[in-house]
């Protein structure tokens, strides 16, 4: 069963001795609260970047117009900056395919963005029947691009896996579920709060610390465990 943001921030709160949030609360008000929350931001994006959590694996769907060689990504929502393809363990081939017809899906082949740019500006003018090669782009507005080649003459249907976190939860969103596991972000946070009140250097803080590493540890070595990592054979 997920767990709430405003959950997670409560069971740290009782650890450190402090009031909780109202379980009916949808937003923060206390400084204190908010800067546990903070705390908790943080080492959420320690753990998103340190592992391919299976939790933050989403499909997404492009659909590139006609002579497009640009697409944003945005269905079924927009990734986060922190986003990354997905790839097959053992082959490390990315998790990209034309889905136009359904009886006929193909994997698209990578591309460095420098030489997919390098085609569409000098290669052709022409429409082609099918894309072959993309490139994937973080664009300088934080909204990631599908870039493809070469343009089609009719709308082809592309998806594409990506490891996508959450991003930050903001103070009026505590109601969020959190995707990646508890244990080891309820630890971190807790970490932080007490190097924050001083006691990093105590038993308490250099004991909290450790937890934190094998606590993530220990969750990376299960999510990689059940997601079959290098010990499936490939098909």
């Amino acid at each position: 069963m997920a767990v709430s943001w405003l959950t997670m921030l409560n069971r740290v709160l009782v650890a450190l001795g402090e009031d909780t949030i109202d379980t009916g609360a949808t937003s923060l008000s206390d400084t204190y609260h908010k800067l546990v929350s903070n705390f908790a931001n943080q080492i959420k994006d320690e753990i998103e970047q340190a592992h391919k959590w299976r939790s933050l694996l989403t499909e997404y769907t492009v659909t590139v117009p006609i002579n497009q060689t640009a697409t944003n990504v945005t269905s079924p929502s927009t990734p986060t900056e922190n986003s990354s393809l997905a790839r097959e363990f053992e082959t490390l081939q990315p998790m990209v395919f034309d889905q136009t017809d359904s009886e006929n899906p193909y994997r698209l082949n990578e591309c460095d963005m420098n030489t997919l740019l390098r085609k569409v500006e000098l290669e052709t003018d022409d429409s082609y029947d099918d894309i072959q090669l993309f490139s994937f782009d973080m664009a300088s507005t934080n909204v990631p691009r599908l870039l493809t080649y070469p343009p089609c003459k009719e709308e082809r249907t592309i998806s594409l896996y990506l490891y996508s976190p959450q991003g930050w939860i903001a103070d009026d969103s505590i109601t969020t579920n959190i995707y990646i596991p508890t244990g080891p972000l309820m630890t971190g946070t807790l970490w932080y709060a007490l190097e924050e009140r001083g006691e990093e250097l105590g038993v308490n803080g250099l004991y909290t610390e450790a937890r934190f590493r094998k606590a993530l540890d220990d969750a990376i070595s299960r999510d990689m465990a059940d997601q079959g990592g290098l010990d499936l054979v490939p098909v």
